[in-house]
């Protein structure tokens, strides 16, 4: 969801363009926490800003306090401030903003609605608002694979509830600890972001724009569809994934077709090559209340997988 700088923007001091050089000094005297002042035109549209800053080093000049004490605020004002709409995307504002003159970088970001003075921003809001948005899609994404993890997953899951379609695909890779184990925890991170690309490009190419993909953690991973059509989809997938698979292997392990790793009892055993299980969930035939239900059925579902040998997909 985007963000726009006018939900973040505050009204701040106004003085009209006629005003003096002596008004904005009172304010600026009787609230020292006053930054900058924005100008306006008699219909409200923001013609300038005064930044406390800049009007002290004018009146500090020679005959600057004579020249400018008395005379319109027009004279001492920045004619040509950094305005924005308030629907413009806080992005883009911080890259307007980074991109003024150094001596400009701190100064308000005057915002408008309608065209007309609506609020101001200062810098340090606008970096505060970005870090927070910053550690917000931190806590919803993987943070190895970039996409949405079980928070987002959870909400997905409980407004597909609703839906009158809807296909779960869990995703699992099959024999993935014995891969680790011998090539590493590098090389096992690369394999699974190596799958999360696969099935981020599939679900963009065959799918639907609404279509949801996310990290449940480890090598597990989800995709939710508001329809039935997962087939071509799946198939996509696991063909993308068998052909990526060959580059995860060396020469001597992929001609032989299986590895020798410990298992967990400390005995040296053979294990397959990876391989991707898919379990496909739907309410075609059968209606769900809630996501335990569904998540249940995607656990038999996957079970019914993990007796197939190599990657393959199976459905409730």
């Amino acid at each position: 969801m985007e963000l726009y700088i006018g939900e973040i923007s505050q009204r701040v001091q106004v003085l009209n363009q006629n005003n003096s050089g002596k008004e904005a000094n009172e304010f600026f005297q009787n609230d020292p926490k006053i930054e900058g002042i924005v100008v306006v035109s008699d219909d409200l549209k923001p013609v300038g800003l005064i930044t406390r800053t800049q009007f002290y080093q004018s009146l500090g000049r020679q005959y600057g306090y004579d020249l400018y004490i008395q005379r319109g605020i027009n004279l001492i004002m920045d004619d040509q401030p950094l305005t924005v709409d308030y629907y413009t995307t806080i992005d883009m504002v911080s890259t307007l903003a980074m991109a003024r003159q150094q001596e400009k970088l701190y100064d308000y970001i005057i915002v408008t609605k309608d065209d007309e003075y609506y609020g101001a921003v200062s810098i340090k809001n606008l970096l505060l608002k970005l870090l927070e948005i910053q550690v917000s899609i931190a806590k919803f994404q993987s943070p190895l694979t970039g996409l949405p993890g079980n928070l987002m997953i959870e909400e997905k899951l409980k407004a597909l509830i609703q839906k009158n379609q809807f296909s779960v695909l869990y995703f699992d890779l099959d024999n993935f600890k014995p891969y680790n184990d011998i090539y590493g925890f590098n090389e096992g991170d690369g394999v699974i972001q190596e799958t999360a690309n696969i099935i981020t490009r599939n679900v963009q190419r065959f799918g639907r724009p609404t279509d949801f993909v996310g990290h449940i953690g480890g090598d597990d991973f989800v995709a939710i569809l508001d329809h039935y059509e997962f087939d071509i989809l799946c198939q996509g997938i696991l063909d993308e994934f068998n052909e990526k698979v060959k580059g995860f292997y060396n020469e001597t392990d992929l001609r032989r077709g299986y590895v020798f790793c410990q298992n967990r009892r400390g005995v040296v055993e053979t294990f397959p090559l990876l391989s991707l299980s898919i379990a496909v969930v739907t309410n075609r035939n059968k209606k769900y209340y809630n996501i335990e239900d569904v998540i249940r059925e995607a656990a038999i579902t996957k079970g019914k997988c993990k007796v197939i040998m190599g990657s393959c997909c199976c459905t409730n």
